[in-house]
């Protein structure tokens, strides 16, 4: 059990994956349309609120490392990942993400560099 704040080690020069969070909260669907039909006009990403972690004048997202241990053996496989990111996210913030009914896959980097510092 890992405390709030700490995520898993990985082992030096084992292939590394990451699932990172950015997580979203808007207006539902009826008051988005109904907003952005109003006379003023208001552009809908203007209710779009995303919610990252900001620290020494730095944003990223939510997340961090896989482990095969914790989250399933094979990365490859989306669930892999999706479970990486919930344990993580929970690490970090202690917000249970497994509740999440939508979840969208944004961008896939792949870096083939290796890293000598892990």
């Amino acid at each position: 059990v890992m405390e709030q704040g700490q995520t898993a080690a990985v082992p030096a020069g084992s292939k590394t994956y990451r699932a990172k969070v950015l997580l979203l909260n808007t207006v539902s669907k009826t008051k988005l349309y109904s907003l952005t039909m109003d006379a003023k006009r208001e552009h809908f990403t203007k209710l779009l609120r995303f919610w990252c972690n900001y620290s020494d004048k730095e944003i990223t997202a939510f997340g961090g490392t896989w482990s095969a241990e914790l989250d399933g053996s094979d990365p490859e496989n989306p669930q892999t990942l999706i479970n990486t990111a919930i344990r993580n996210v929970k690490a970090q913030l202690g917000l249970d993400l497994s509740y999440c009914r939508s979840r969208y896959k944004i961008v896939g980097v792949h870096d083939p560099r290796v890293n000598e510092k892990q």
